[in-house]
């Protein structure tokens, strides 16, 4: 075996070689091959045979294979020389001729867009003159001139423009060279097809005749044939000349070459986006860490295949990878079997202002004008502002994914685990739900060992901590700091169910009654109702009653700052002031006028929401004894709502409710000393601002008892059902001996 620089594998101590050629011609009669010489002899073999025959060489010239410009009609050839669109009905208009050419267009259209399409081959021209001669007895006919020509379906029609420029046919020029002996100077041959810039094929034509006239089979004939002239196999054969590849070979079976290409290869360091400076930051296109990881090989020098799907950025991989190369002043040759892949590429480097980074082959010298072009004008970019931003916000984005994935502490999770759990959960068929809130410090405490919260939480349990339910008591998720603080709630409770309210309701009603005012509905309403009535008091002291039935508009502005009313005359404000204090009760001075007639038009509205049209107001008896009244009961209602820290007000509930919470509130004082000492097992197992999951009725879970034993835990409303069917209250198992438990007080917020 012979590995590339031609030492054999075996020699160890020496450092003489020989090259395959000295080895075959010895005297030892062994033939010496490298070990890829049969893989290369086949891919040479099937790369001769890509494609068949080459029309270059071979061309068939019948009426199906292309369409015969020469026969068109004369007045509309100018037009297509020129370079024009050209409808094929335009150029043949007999309906014989224009029927061929339209068998023809349809059977080279179809083939020009699967060769465009698979292959990424453009290979329809228009062919000036053909060439032919014999070799052997086989004919030969090759299209001397080419053009490249675009053809596509315009309705019923087809439309032929012509592209590039002409070129002497390759193949043509390598046949003469090689079987006849000829040179032929194809630059000046095609140069020879245009006169003055007019394009005139006879000169080509009749040089061509001169320079082949000393072969006897050799002809030209003025034609013009558009035809797809796509020589494949020609250009691979010349290409498999030289096949000693260090890939070809490996894959072909070399020892040598295969160790080399298997060989692991340590994966390159590269900066992440979330370090590296943005003046070093030199993709093209924006790439995720996948794909920065692919550049990183690419510019190592690795060998790789990179397998992507539709939309997930192989396009985007391959414009970076271009820039890293081409940036490392290497040459690039992108290859694909389809020309929207090619496309795409092309696309994506002008979105980018870099259109003319690539060239491709049927292009060049365009390419390469608008290269240099680019090139000239290219200036530096001014992105030190940008940087700095794209630097800060960075920063700020990198700091919130830190604080996302890194382990709270003393938790051993992290905000990201969190989610992803509860993501898991919430996709459950039925998912968990829960009003529970654990704070940080609950959160770190549970972290660890929990077999003692386990324990609290049992023995709570078993005293009844999770037996009843917020629909049970409005004492249900109370906490006091004491028996004594826990008492004297009760005691006020059942102070304002048995005396406080009933009395003041009773006195509400019966001194609302005495005007035309809505009956209230809570005690904060009763409140404003008061405040409205002690109002009316205080302005009919001093006003007479007429006043809340006269518009107090004109005299508000004439008493108000003249820049409130600046049309007002003085006069009119004077003859306005007068007949204010006609409203004004004799003997009784009013210093702030102004002020005055305002409360009095704000209590002239509220009294309307508060009575039918056209009752005047009117102020009952005994409405200071009232009003103190609601005062001590709404200080008492605030103290009972600090007691039980509730978010709703008791006075902003309506009666009938407020009724039902204080004779729940003023019930039985058992169930809460039970829930207290239940609480009080529990309270190791809770942390200070946690909300456990034992602020609500539990069902049917289960708690694990200090043993192993599971304990279940039913939430009953043994009182609220016995009330509700009008018996005494039922004795089940767990009240058995017992007074059932009334007011209770759940665990510790």
């Amino acid at each position: 075996m012979w590995r590339r620089d031609g030492k054999a594998a075996e020699e160890a101590a020496t450092d003489a070689s020989v090259t395959l050629g000295e080895l075959n011609g010895s005297a030892t009669g062994i033939d010496v091959a490298h070990a890829a010489e049969a893989e290369r002899t086949r891919l040479r073999a099937e790369a001769a045979d890509l494609g068949g025959p080459s029309p270059l060489v071979a061309f068939r010239d019948t009426a199906s294979s292309g369409i015969d410009i020469s026969k068109a009609h004369p007045g509309s050839l100018p037009q297509f020389i020129t370079g024009k669109s050209t409808l094929l009905s335009n150029l043949f208009r007999d309906e014989v001729g224009l029927r061929t050419a339209r068998l023809a267009a349809e059977r080279i259209t179809a083939k020009n867009t699967e060769l465009r399409t698979v292959r990424g081959i453009e290979a329809v021209h228009l062919a000036v003159g053909v060439a032919g001669w014999k070799i052997g007895g086989a004919d030969f006919a090759a299209p001397v001139l080419l053009r490249p020509l675009a053809i596509r379906r315009h309705h019923s029609d087809f439309e032929l423009k012509l592209q590039g420029a002409f070129e002497v046919n390759p193949e043509l020029v390598r046949i003469a060279r090689e079987h006849f002996g000829i040179t032929i100077d194809a630059a000046a041959l095609a140069a020879l097809a245009y006169d003055g810039g007019i394009f005139k094929p006879q000169p080509v034509i009749d040089s061509l005749r001169a320079t082949a006239r000393s072969i006897e089979t050799f002809s030209v004939q003025p034609r013009l044939v558009v035809s797809v002239f796509a020589d494949v196999g020609g250009a691979m054969s010349r290409d498999t000349r030289n096949l000693d590849n260090v890939m070809l070979n490996a894959l072909a079976g070399h020892v040598g070459d295969r160790e080399q290409v298997t060989a692991a290869r340590p994966a390159p360091r590269y900066t992440g986006p979330d370090d590296r400076a943005p003046a070093s930051d030199n993709l093209l296109l924006d790439a995720d860490a996948e794909q920065e990881a692919v550049l990183a090989r690419i510019a190592a020098g690795h060998s790789l295949t990179v397998a992507t799907l539709p939309g997930t950025g192989g396009t985007q991989t391959v414009i970076n990878a271009l820039g890293e190369l081409v940036r490392a002043g290497r040459r690039v040759l992108v290859v694909s079997a389809r020309r929207s892949t090619l496309d795409g590429v092309r696309h994506r480097l002008s979105g980018i202002g870099l259109d003319s980074l690539a060239v491709s082959t049927a292009g060049v010298r365009r390419d390469l004008v608008r290269a240099i072009g680019r090139n000239e004008k290219a200036t530096a970019p001014k992105v030190s502002d940008v940087d700095d931003a794209l630097v800060r916000l960075r920063t700020v984005l990198r700091d919130y994914r830190k604080a996302l994935t890194s382990d709270v502490q003393g938790t051993g999770a992290s905000v990201l685990d969190a989610t992803r759990h509860l993501t898991r959960l919430a996709s459950l068929p039925q998912p968990p739900s829960t009003t529970a809130r654990l704070s940080t410090d609950t959160l770190r405490r549970l972290s660890g060992d929990r077999s003692a919260a386990s324990e609290a939480l049992a023995h709570a349990a078993r005293l009844g901590e999770f037996r009843f339910g917020p629909d049970d008591s409005p004492w249900y998720g109370v906490t006091f700091s004491s028996t004594e603080a826990a008492r004297s709630a009760h005691e006020l409770a059942g102070r304002l169910h048995s005396t406080s309210v009933p009395a003041l309701l009773e006195r509400g009603y019966a001194l609302i009654a005495q005007t035309h005012m809505r009956p209230f509905a809570t005690i904060d309403e009763l409140g404003e109702y008061l405040r409205l009535l002690q109002g009316i008091r205080d302005s009919l002291d001093r006003f007479s009653p007429t006043v809340f039935e006269r518009p107090l508009g004109e005299l508000i502005q004439a008493h108000g700052s003249r820049r409130d009313a600046p049309g007002m005359s003085g006069a009119n404000r004077r003859r306005l002031r007068k007949l204010a204090k006609e409203y004004v009760r004799p003997g009784v001075h009013v210093t702030e006028m102004h002020e005055a007639l305002l409360r009095i038009q704000t209590q002239r509205t509220q009294w309307q929401r508060c009575v039918d049209a056209g009752v005047a107001p009117e102020v009952p008896l005994g409405l200071a004894e009232v009003y103190a009244s609601w005062q001590r009961v709404h200080a008492e209602l605030a103290e009972l709502d600090a007691a039980l820290g509730r978010r709703e007000p008791l006075s902003s509930l309506p009666v009938a409710r407020l009724v039902r919470t204080l004779a729940g509130l003023g019930g039985e004082v058992r169930r809460v000393r039970q829930s207290g000492r239940a609480r009080a097992v529990a309270r190791p197992a809770r942390g200070t601002r946690n909300r456990p999951a034992s602020r609500r009725a539990l069902g049917a879970s289960r708690v694990r008892g200090p043993r192993g034993r599971r304990a279940r835990i039913r939430v009953v409303a043994v009182a609220a059902r016995a009330r509700a069917a009008g018996r005494p209250r039922a004795a089940g198992r767990e009240h058995r001996g017992r007074r059932p438990p009334g007011a209770r007080l759940p665990p510790r917020r």
